[in-house]
């Protein structure tokens, strides 16, 4: 680490600085010098042209300066190291109060909208948020208009006013907010999920705030001029409430405000984050001397020197020990600059969740009732943290797995079943100090009453994951004999395959992919300097440290133990759970179990134990016995009789060829991206009674990578024929039709196109006015086979008068696909205008009385009841056969035109044989055409506004 000595002035002169620390004066303007230290250098992808200078303030606080040549736009972000962790638990919503007090006004801009006001004139926005962690502040705006605004925005955290009669009025801007999250499912399902936390623990506390909580805290007296305390009552909780008038009551949150902000805004848990296209000098012109002003004006005033003799003395005010108080409940989120082979994990676990919070009755089951009509299930598993561990956690092999939907993965098996729509994996919770492991899965129908053998198909492949990582760990024992070191060797050869292939597909992105835009970038990349340094502030959770021998098999397996029922909370939410619940004999014990309310929301739920013999077939399951699949070395056992559950195959999608096209020419191959390169329109390859094919090289981000755009015009997609006008009319059942056509698509797809989409091949099937737009993209190297072999799947169907689809999933015209479909589609649509808001409702109105298309929810939903396989089929036949649909595609990207050439030719063929094959129907006479474009006749326009 090194240090950069620079003499700022007023103004400002910027001079340069050579490779030793040069100091610059101007006797007549110097005013003080300000002293930055160099950070690690950002790991950037071969892809980022954008250039990184990371700094530290002498005050402590952390600047990123990014100069991003290709922005039109500067994008400012802060992150604070706290969040609604740190709030006092009887004035819960503070570190979020406090968040929306700071955009009103500062000592050097008082007014409280000057901040807006320049953003809203000069093309910007800004937003805030606050998660139990930390609370970040993003703006952006023209280029050129970025110096004023990243002045105001820098006072927020110098100075800010929170004046008593903002304090007043934000209240209620921090309750409606709070009002507008009680009629949303997730956040109603968050606050029932917070109350099975451990009630002591910071994460059960309410984050939002509201009118009520930010009043006078409970149980907290305070002082008169006097020094007396004043005269208390107890609210209908028993807790202890001022009773002071309205106006003290204000003042005292108002403390509480500048306490926190005091306490916490301090610039050691400060990160800033500036990208532009500014040279990097220019920015920190800016930044350096405006952040340096920040000030601890917490230790300033004694009390972070020693906490004991302050409070001992008496030295704080009422607000600021109710502050200080509620600190040392958040763990510290910020980078220590730590490794994990220097932390014990295990020694920071202070988990959330654990079954003591049940009388140790786990596995629990919680049950909610959803507004919207959905079918879902989640297993909650609590488990160490994580974020110090770096490329070794484990996470990234168990999600992977768990949430795969190839062949033999418990999505597979289920969805063949019958039982699943979809199936995810992730961490609820990623913290310091713990983390929670979420399992999602969307039920169906036949899966809703089945949700048992659902939870217990994935416990059984937890368990084949324990067992193959068990015995990989055992690989290369002396006491193992022949048959016994062959399987652990193969459980091992596997595990690497898996992990290797993890680590590859993760390099290639963080390479190969072109920087986001500015205002996304800032915020997330401030936040992760403050959490994983500016070394790694990108590439974090990308492994490019790893390789195929540092497979973290220890804490792999040590994660594995943990995934059992006893280590688990089951949530059903939907309303056939609710009812079963409200048919069942109240329980006794209603402290714990049976049905409770949540404390801030009002929402019910229920909690119960979980039948022993459930929970013992979940435990034990069927007999274990290990083989090998068809692929080599891939441990499986039976489960379903319909599939098998194994581990993953060989991902044959990952690119092995990344280089660049031999078209382009030698600077673009070697030189790295053009961006400021003039943009060509595309060529025309072919224009024929097929259609038109657009070819354009790219010679500006030279990445090996391409697309394609496939419109396939066809006015039966939405609409029917009119002999009488000749002309196309929007129909409501052509429409739902094709809808339900492309969902059972999808859903064909998934376990196919799932490596794909892992190796980063990317596909869609939408429809419009228009007709049906394939869209196709990713590594050049396996792109054209791959857009070929869904367009051959979808035009080329076998089996179409299938009543069900065989277990290798031969048809996505099956009536498992539409059943499904349809059900999902049918409750939507009932749901639509539950839990929506007023807004919501105009938006909708408006759109749908403006609209040429569409029938409005009551026709759609009769559409989607008429829908049968025999009707969906014919449909297909319709869209498949008819004749004289014209094409339009553009092919672009790090693609030869010969290539996009034989691409044009493949969709012809295959588009030329569905058509002989499903022909039923000539084109209408007088159907028009314009270069392709279907006209509807202006007079079949109905704006539906009425008088």
């Amino acid at each position: 680490l090194g240090h950069n000595i620079i003499i700022y002035l007023i103004p400002i002169i910027t001079l340069p600085v050579t490779k030793a620390p040069v100091t610059t004066v101007n006797s007549n303007m110097a005013k003080h010098i300000i002293v930055t230290t160099e950070l690690p250098a950002v790991i950037k992808g071969d892809a980022d042209w954008r250039i990184y200078r990371p700094l530290q303030l002498p005050n402590g606080v952390t600047c990123l300066l990014v100069h991003d040549k290709e922005s039109k736009t500067t994008a400012c972000s802060v992150s604070i190291g706290i969040g609604a962790s740190a709030d006092p638990r009887s004035l819960s919503g503070l570190a979020h109060f406090t968040e929306h007090m700071c955009f009103l006004g500062s000592e050097a801009y008082p007014e409280e909208n000057a901040f807006k006001s320049y953003l809203s004139s000069h093309g910007g926005r800004s937003n805030a948020s606050t998660s139990m962690s930390a609370t970040t502040y993003k703006f952006d705006i023209l280029a050129a208009h970025a110096e004023k605004v990243v002045d105001i925005f820098s006072n927020f955290f110098i100075a800010p006013l929170f004046t008593e009669s903002g304090t007043a009025r934000e209240v209620n801007a921090v309750d409606s907010e709070n009002s507008k999250n009680e009629s949303n499912d997730g956040r109603r399902r968050l606050q029932i999920l917070k109350a099975l936390a451990d009630p002591t623990h910071h994460y059960s506390k309410f984050s939002t705030g509201n009118a009520k909580t930010l009043s006078v805290p409970l149980g907290t007296p305070s002082k008169d001029s006097s020094g007396d305390n004043v005269d208390e009552k107890k609210d209908d909780g028993g807790e202890c409430i001022n009773s002071n008038n309205d106006a003290h009551n204000a003042s005292f949150v108002r403390e509480a405000l500048l306490a926190f902000h005091r306490r916490h805004y301090t610039p050691d848990n400060m990160t800033v984050a500036i990208v532009g296209p500014q040279d990097l000098d220019t920015l920190e012109d800016w930044i350096v001397p405006r952040f340096a002003k920040v000030k601890n004006n917490w230790n300033v005033k004694g009390l972070g020197k020693d906490r004991g003799n302050v409070l001992a003395q008496g030295e704080m005010s009422a607000a600021e020990n109710f502050v200080e108080e509620s600190a040392y409940d958040a763990p510290n989120d910020s980078f220590n600059g730590h490794s994990s082979e220097e932390t014990d994990v295990h020694a920071m676990w202070n988990p959330a969740f654990h079954p003591g919070n049940q009388n140790g009755k786990w596995p629990v089951l919680l049950t909610t009732r959803p507004l919207q009509s959905v079918r879902k299930c989640y297993m909650y598993f609590p488990l160490p943290p994580t974020r110090s561990m770096g490329g070794q956690s484990p996470y990234s092999l168990l999600t992977h797995l768990l949430g795969h939907e190839g062949k033999g993965s418990c999505f597979a098996v289920l969805q063949d079943a019958g039982l699943v729509d979809s199936i995810s994996a992730g961490a609820r919770l990623s913290d310091q100090d713990q983390s929670l492991m979420q399992i999602y899965i969307a039920l169906t129908e036949k899966g809703e009453g089945q949700w048992e053998d659902v939870v217990r198909t994935i416990f059984e492949y937890c368990r084949l994951m324990h067992q193959t990582a068990k015995l990989a760990s055992a690989s290369g024992c002396s006491n193992s004999n022949g048959n016994d070191s062959k399987t652990q060797s193969e459980a091992l050869e596997t595990l690497k395959r898996v992990w290797n292939e993890l680590i590859a597909v993760r390099a290639i992105n963080f390479h190969q992919t072109s920087p986001s835009n500015a205002y996304a970038f800032a915020p997330g990349v401030a936040s992760n300097v403050r959490v994983f340094g500016t070394e790694k502030c990108i590439s974090s959770g990308k492994l490019l440290d790893q390789t195929v021998d540092t497979l973290p098999l220890t804490h792999f397996l040590s994660f594995l133990e943990k995934l059992t029922p006893e280590n688990c909370i089951i949530e059903r939410c939907s309303q056939m759970a609710w009812d079963e619940k409200m048919g069942m004999v109240a329980d006794q014990d209603s402290g714990i179990f049976g049905f409770q309310k949540e404390k801030w929301y009002g929402v019910e739920y229920h909690v119960s134990p979980i039948d022993s013999s459930v929970v013992e077939d979940w435990r034990e399951g069927k007999k274990t016995q290990l083989s090998t699949s068809s692929d080599k070395g891939t441990p499986r056992r039976s489960d379903f009789a319909s599939d098998t559950l194994h581990l993953p195959h060989k991902n044959r999608y990952i690119p092995q060829d990344l280089t660049l096209c031999k078209d382009l020419p030698i600077e673009a191959r070697e030189g790295g991206p053009h961006i400021s390169k003039q943009l060509q329109p595309p060529t025309l390859l072919r224009d024929n009674d097929f259609g038109r094919l657009w070819h354009k090289l790219d010679d500006r981000y030279c990445l090996p990578k391409s697309s394609i755009s496939f419109l396939i015009r066809n006015g039966a997609v939405q609409s029917a024929w009119d002999d009488a006008n000749n002309c196309w009319n929007y129909n409501s059942d052509s429409a739902m039709h094709t809808s339900l056509l492309l969902d059972s698509f999808y859903d064909g797809m998934a376990q196919e196109t799932y490596d794909a989409g892992l190796a980063g091949l990317y596909w869609s099937l939408s429809k419009s006015s228009m007709g049906l737009t394939f869209k196709f993209s990713g590594y050049s190297q396996h792109l054209t086979d791959f857009a070929l072999q869904m367009m051959r799947k979808f035009f080329t169907d076998q089996n179409q008068t299938s009543k069900d689809v065989d277990v290798n999933g031969n048809s996505f015209l099956c009536e498992r696909h539409l059943a499904t479909n349809k059900d999902r589609i049918i409750r939507h649509l009932k749901s639509y205008f539950k839990s929506k808001r007023a807004d919501s409702y105009a938006s909708y109105y408006t759109d749908f009385l403006l609209s040429s298309r569409g029938d409005g929810i009551d026709n759609s939903l009769r559409s989607a009841k008429a829908v049968t396989l025999d009707s969906l089929n014919e449909h297909y036949m319709l869209l498949s056969g008819m004749k004289g649909t014209h094409v339009d595609c553009l092919f672009s990207g790090n693609v030869s035109d010969m290539e996009a050439k034989r691409f044009f030719d493949g969709a012809e063929n295959i588009m030329n044989d569905a058509n002989q094959r499903y022909k039923k129907k000539e084109e209408p006479k007088s159907q028009k055409y314009d270069l392709g474009t279907i006209f509807f006749e202006p007079n079949d326009i109905d704006r539906r506004i009425f008088c």
